[in-house]
Formats: structure tokens, sequence, C-alpha cells
């Protein structure tokens, strides 16, 4: 039973950035008051699991992550130009709750892929001629599959 509440946060995460993908995908923006409901709702739900003591799951190890991999997307949004947006910047602070929760060893990882998985999509979209080199493309969906990916090879 323990385990089937342990991937509460994932379900939650899941159903958020299903829609935030969605939107990124439609809009090329990933709305502030969605992503940081679902930060509150990570955080409140990752609490509440870790005090009950429900699975192997520590908050420390959660927040701890979700610092690393937000460092690491202010960096990448000062080197990239404008190319990166803030959105992104956000939305990673719920990506890396997500992987601290399941897999904090994993979350440098989780952010590889996530690059790993545009890069394939845009050179089959440029490939195709589906996009050109100056298109911008939404990053939310590729860093909501990663983090779902990579949360699920670490369950045992």
């Amino acid at each position: 039973m323990s385990h089937i509440i342990g991937t509460v946060p994932l379900l939650i995460f899941l159903a958020f950035g299903t829609h935030l993908s969605r939107t990124d995908l439609l809009q090329h923006r990933l709305p502030n008051k969605t992503v940081f409901r679902l930060i509150a709702g990570l955080i409140v739900c990752e609490a509440v699991l870790s005090w009950s003591g429900v699975g192997k799951h520590d908050l420390y190890d959660s927040l701890l992550v979700a610092a690393k991999t937000v460092l690491v997307y202010i960096a990448l949004y000062g080197l990239s130009r404008g190319q990166f947006g803030l959105g992104d910047v956000k939305y990673s602070i719920a990506t890396g709750l997500v992987i601290g929760w399941y897999a904090p060893s994993q979350w440098f990882l989780s952010i590889m892929v996530s690059f790993f998985f545009a890069a394939i999509v845009s050179v089959f979209l440029l490939a195709t001629k589906r996009m050109t080199k100056t298109d911008r493309i939404a990053f939310g969906p590729y860093m909501t599959a990663a983090t779902v990916i990579v949360a699920l090879f670490s369950f045992h």
C-alpha cells in the first residue's frame, strides 16, 4: 500500500505536466499560476508523505535536488541569450522535486535526457523541413517526459 501512496507525487506531476506541456506546445509558455500550484502541491504532498514515513523518500532530498536543478537552469537561462525561457527555469523546480523524491542521484541525468529528447525531435523536424534553424521549440514537454521516465526507472 505504501508503494502505491508513494506514487502520488509522480501522478500529480504527470497531471500538471501534461497540461503544461500542451500549453507550452501551443503557446510557447508555461503559466506561472499553474507552475506555482504544481510546486506547492508537490511540496505539500512530499512533506506529508515524508512526515508519515511512507516509502523510502525524504523531503530534504527532494528540496535539495530542486535547488540544484533550478541553479542549472538559471545558468542555462543566462548563457542562452534569450533562447531559453524563464518558464522553463521555474518549471525546473517541479521537475527537481519529482526527481529528488524518486531518484535524487539521477537529477543531472534527468536534465540531460530532456536535452537529448529535444535534440532528437529537433533533428527530425529539421530533416523533414517542419522546422527551421531559427524556430523556437517548446522545452517543457521534454522536461516533463524526461522527469517521468527517469522517475519510473527508479522504481524497483
